[in-house]
């Protein structure tokens, strides 16, 4: 069965009936959050449905883009490289993930310009990143903190 979508985007992402060789619409969405993250431009935006996501989001340094979870999302981070779970997504406005299992949040090279997160979870993580909680753009608003070592 197809995602009900209730948000609207550029990019859209299924963990089940997507598949990377789609052209990323709300009828033929993608099936990773990296492909959606190579696919777009700087400032749009990518709506995830309802899934697990083992993998990176490598954002390419494509600012102010929108990552939104539309439904109940995780992105785990089992075996994720201890780069980051959100590498280079500089300034992205990230709402509604749940993220877990990861070493770091976001990668080090981010610090400085690092995501934004609203109404995210992070759960048996170890870091947000080499740097803490460190940035002049960082903005964490309404997230839960569980089992989080650092």
């Amino acid at each position: 069965m197809a995602v009900n979508w209730k948000l609207s985007g550029d990019y859209y992402v299924d963990a089940i009936n997507g598949s990377d060789s789609n052209a990323g619409t709300a009828v033929a969405p993608f099936k990773t959050i990296q492909a959606a993250a190579t696919a777009h431009a700087a400032g749009e935006t990518i709506i995830v449905g309802p899934g697990i996501y083992n993998e990176q989001i490598d954002g390419d340094s494509k600012y102010g883009s929108k990552l939104y979870a539309d439904g109940f999302v995780v992105v785990d981070g089992t075996n994720v490289s201890n780069t980051g779970v959100f590498f280079d997504c500089h300034t992205w406005d990230i709402q509604n993930f749940k993220v877990i299992n990861c070493a770091e949040v976001i990668g080090a090279a981010d610090y400085r310009r690092s995501p934004n997160f609203t109404f995210c979870e992070f759960r048996d993580c170890i870091k947000f990143t080499d740097y803490g909680f460190y940035s002049t753009n960082n903005f964490i608003q309404h997230c839960i903190f569980v089992n989080f070592s650092q």
